[in-house]
């Protein structure tokens, strides 16, 4: 999973929002080995200190004789757009590279058909102080050894629960029934 962290100078916040764009339909559903890695924007007004809290969504793993796969997330990188300068051209920063992503209007694509037609803007990187540089987490992972054992006696489980549950529906439908006539 990629991040591109992008501060915009003329994007407003909501204490209860984040103004975000990724490119693209996501499935957070489906499994890891039938996932590709995304980038998500995020747009915030420019002040002294941005503090932004995501929750993260890991996706499962394909069975494995590990107990536990590690994932890495990559810190985020911070690009700027500046005020605007002669001509209503961006002022470049002095010795930062440009960048061409998605402006701080796509936060405002709402219609999956149309996220492709986000316009781009150019956005100057700069270096920040973000510790740690990359987050390591070990996430469970299935034991394919088990999977004999575990997939009948899911179905086995499975199938003794609905005919339970039906036959309780049925018993129930009978005694409401004698109620109502």
């Amino acid at each position: 999973m990629g991040f591109e962290w992008s501060p915009c100078a003329v994007t407003q916040f909501s204490l209860l929002q984040i103004n975000s764009y990724v490119p693209l339909y996501v499935d957070v559903e489906k499994p890891a080995s039938k996932s590709s890695t995304f980038s998500v924007y995020l747009f915030e007004t420019v002040r002294r200190e941005v503090n932004i809290t995501l929750p993260i969504h890991f996706r499962y793993h394909d069975p494995s004789e590990r107990k536990f796969e590690r994932i890495q997330i990559e810190s985020p990188s911070l690009h700027l757009q500046c005020n605007r300068g002669v001509n209503g051209k961006a002022q470049p920063l002095k010795g930062s590279e440009t960048h061409r992503f998605p402006c701080a209007s796509s936060a405002q694509i709402y219609d999956y058909d149309k996220l492709d037609r986000a316009e781009h803007c150019d956005w100057q990187e700069v270096e920040f102080s973000n510790v740690p540089t990359v987050i390591s987490v070990l996430i469970p992972v299935g034991n394919s050894a088990s999977y004999r054992f575990v997939l009948p006696a899911t179905i086995l489980v499975s199938w003794i629960g609905s005919i339970y549950l039906i036959y309780i529906i049925v018993k129930s439908g009978k005694r409401v029934n004698k109620k109502l006539l």
